[in-house]
């Protein structure tokens, strides 16, 4: 099961008192086509920050902690100066992420906890 929250440090509240130690931060580039109307024809990739904690003590029993930051989207007729800065916003983002969550928890990682 999942817990998706909207506010940062709301999750990380419920995380501690939860006793989690570790989480992780990594972005995410998708093709949200099948979000877009009909009548917009283009892919638009959305780009987006992660942050992840397991919270069950076995992996049967899991439960994963989200929190999503959309970081911005573009389309196939966006400018490589365009996507190029969102790449960079996004690892930005990351960076600061960790930053801020790095005294909270006994380890901040790489990668995705995933159901």
């Amino acid at each position: 099961m999942k817990i998706t929250y909207t506010d940062l440090n709301e999750m990380v509240r419920e995380l501690k008192e939860k006793g989690v130690h570790e989480i992780r931060v990594n972005d995410s580039i998708r093709d949200v086509q099948a979000m877009i109307p009909d009548d917009y024809p283009l892919p638009i990739k959305t780009f987006s920050v992660y942050v992840t904690a397991h919270m069950g003590n076995d992996w049967e029993d899991d439960l994963i902690a989200e929190y999503v930051e959309r970081v911005g989207c573009a389309d196939e007729n966006a400018s490589e100066d365009v996507v190029n800065n969102l790449y960079v916003r996004t690892q930005d983002k990351m960076t600061v992420l960790r930053e801020l969550l790095a005294p909270e928890f006994l380890a901040v990682g790489s990668g995705r906890f995933q159901e």
